[in-house]
């Protein structure tokens, strides 16, 4: 008895597939027609998420449109372009009168068909890229000149001007741009900075990085993403209350590390460091001011100094070949044992910064004042001084051949067992600068 009745129970079951056989008898023999094409374009598309119906598609593009249009008003050419492509869809579109002959169930699967085989429901995406391409095209002309070249730093520049190393930590970069997901970069705009997931910190600060620092990525990885915003309120309070003091972190000095090719920009942390048996070659210092840099056994060639003010840091046994110095003040950096020959120091005033037994050739001082500087055991050649008062600052066992003091005021520098040779002053007034 109870096997027929588990008997009759299975013969009442209706299987998944028998579900479908009745779906689809309900439709009529275009419309399954319909169906299958359309389910066949949609495999030849790789497209493998749920269709949508046609009222659905229709609907997304005309969304989209309208907040195109609305963000765009005021632009027409985005207009004309976005037009166009509205007005292919709304043609598209228009075949709904022609199947409207069709029986209800026949028409939605033929109007899903030919929206799939036709490309509209890719029309949203091609809005939206099209939108995106158009914005980068905008936002690009701020930064390129009237020919199309970059104003800023790009890979092709920057390997040509500073070389391989510096052009990776491009590459580096631009990589960890494109990284940033649609919410990170929503939080950059609203909040000025976001956080970075295990993947980009290991990036930045990984030891395949430039940028390598362990330390920075045990501690910023310890920190959780929702404590990060108290984390920052709580420094930004300490330091406010003078409770937490705000250091710039010094690297360990480059020793033995001889330096070529590699400009140093914008890195005061890196300029900061001493110098010891390193030689450096044709390696320009870009806006890095410097404090307690010192430079020791470790010759310059072709190192320009560009608005990089340095302070306490002593050059010794360094000698210096066609370095510029150019709008960068030194302050208590003495210059001991160290000849120099192509050394210009222009628009840069030092003070405390006196030069001893260090013979320099073709080292003019243009519209740099000096204090307090002394040139001791110093013979030079072709060194004028020029539009560069000075004070305090004598010349002693330092005779000067083929030079001029030119436009050139001074006071308290006497010049003491330093006679050279073919040297002349011009329009250049002393005070209490004669034994």
């Amino acid at each position: 008895m109870e096997n027929k009745r588990q008997e009759a129970i299975r013969n009442n079951v209706q299987t998944k597939k028998s579900y479908t056989i009745r779906e689809n008898k309900s439709l009529s023999p275009l419309a399954l027609i319909a169906r299958k094409l359309t389910e066949l374009v949609r495999a030849g598309k790789n497209k493998k998420e749920a269709p949508k119906r046609w009222q659905e598609v229709i609907q997304d593009i005309k969304e989209e449109s309208t907040r195109i249009k609305g963000k765009k008003r005021n632009k027409e050419r985005m207009k004309r372009k976005f037009l166009k492509i509205c007005s292919e869809t709304d043609r598209e579109i228009s075949l709904t009168k022609a199947l409207k002959l069709m029986e209800d169930t026949g028409q939605e699967e033929w109007m899903n068909f030919v929206l799939e085989a036709s490309g509209v429901t890719e029309t949203v995406e091609k809005l939206r890229k099209a939108e995106k391409d158009e914005e980068e095209k905008e936002r690009m002309k701020d930064f390129t000149d009237k020919d199309g070249k970059p104003l800023y730093f790009s890979k092709e520049n920057a390997t040509q001007i500073y070389g391989e190393y510096e052009a990776g930590k491009l590459d580096l970069l631009d990589g960890f741009y494109k990284s940033l997901s649609a919410e990170q970069m929503h939080s950059m705009n609203q909040t000025g900075y976001t956080i970075m997931d295990d993947n980009q910190l290991e990036t930045i600060y990984g030891p395949n990085s430039p940028f390598n620092n362990s330390e920075a990525l045990e501690k910023f990885r310890g920190i959780s993403p929702e404590s990060m915003p108290d984390k920052i309120e709580e420094n930004i309070r300490l330091i406010a209350n003078e409770e937490m003091k705000f250091e710039i972190s010094r690297k360990k000095d480059l020793v033995l590390m001889p330096i070529l090719l590699t400009s140093f920009v914008g890195v005061p942390e890196t300029a900061s460091q001493s110098i010891i048996l390193s030689p450096l070659l044709l390696a320009p210092l870009i806006f890095s001011p410097s404090i307690y840099g010192n430079v020791i056994l470790s010759p310059w060639v072709f190192v320009p100094v560009l608005v990089s003010p340095r302070i306490l840091g002593a050059v010794v046994l360094s000698p210096i070949v066609f370095s510029p110095v150019i709008l960068s003040p030194l302050c208590l950096v003495p210059v001991v044992l160290s000849p120099g020959v192509g050394l210009p120091f222009v628009l840069s005033p030092f003070v405390l910064t006196p030069f001893i037994l260090s013979p320099v050739a073709l080292t003019p001082i243009i519209l740099s004042p000096f204090a307090l500087s002394p040139f001791i055991g110093v013979p030079n050649l072709l060194t004028p001084i020029i539009l560069s008062p000075f004070v305090l600052s004598p010349l002693i066992l330092s005779p000067p051949f083929v030079s001029a003091f030119v436009l050139n005021p001074y006071a308290l520098s006497p010049t003491v067992l330093s006679n050279g040779a073919l040297f002349t002053a011009v329009l250049s007034p002393s005070w209490l600068s004669t034994l």
